[in-house]
């Protein structure tokens, strides 16, 4: 998922999913990864930044969906229980 978006200050990284240069001055996407005591940045170009973006909407959407239909179908099995004690 995309932390960050900023402007380039040099044109030294590459995308890291369609290897262009990214120019220095462009806007781009980070990703920032820790694992342990190491961070590492991932840097994407603004159109690859724009589609990862639209990707992890999509996700989040669905994530959402999938969390409401869980609620609603918890939410009717707890009421039943209820009913069923008194």
């Amino acid at each position: 998922m995309i932390d960050n978006i900023e402007i380039s200050p040099s044109n030294r990284a590459e995308c890291g999913d369609c290897r262009k240069k990214i120019g220095k001055g462009t806007p781009r996407g980070v990703r920032t990864e820790s694992r342990g005591h190491y961070t590492s940045n991932y840097y994407y170009c603004h159109k690859c930044s724009l589609k990862r973006i639209e990707e992890d909407i999509k996700k989040s959407k669905k994530l959402k969906k999938d969390f409401n239909k869980m609620i609603k179908e918890k939410s009717k099995e707890l009421i039943l229980m209820e009913l069923k004690d008194e």
